[in-house]
C-alpha cells in the first residue's frame, strides 16, 4: 500500500479526507465504485459524496495482475450498506 495503512479483510477504516472530494458511484455494469475528486468525470448517475470519518470495512482484497501490481479492494460501506471497489492506490483516502 502507498501508505501506512495496511489493510486486512474484515478490519474498519474510516474515511479521512476532506467531506465531498471523494464519491461513491455506480457506473454502467451495475457496480459501485470509489472515485476521488480528481476523476469526477467518471462518476455515474447514481452517485454520493464521501464524508470525512465515514466508516467502511474491507470485505475482500483481490490481486488482478502480480505484474502490474494491480490490486482490488472491495468495500462495505457502513453508511448505506453498500458494495463498492476501491483500487489500491486510492487506499490513501483512508486510515484505520
Amino acid at each position: 500500500m502507498k501508505n501506512k495503512l495496511e489493510a486486512k479483510e474484515g478490519m474498519m477504516i474510516r474515511f479521512i479526507k476532506k467531506s465531498n472530494s471523494a464519491y461513491i458511484s455506480r457506473l454502467n455494469n451495475d457496480k459501485f465504485y470509489f472515485i476521488s475528486e480528481i476523476n469526477k468525470q467518471f462518476l455515474g448517475e447514481d452517485t454520493t459524496p464521501i464524508k470525512n470519518g465515514e466508516v467502511f470495512f474491507i470485505t475482500k482484497i483481490d490481486v488482478l495482475d502480480k505484474t502490474n501490481r494491480l490490486i482490488k479492494i472491495n468495500l462495505f460501506r457502513k453508511k448505506d450498506n453498500t458494495e463498492c471497489f476501491l483500487r489500491e492506490e486510492d487506499i490513501v483516502f483512508f486510515g484505520g
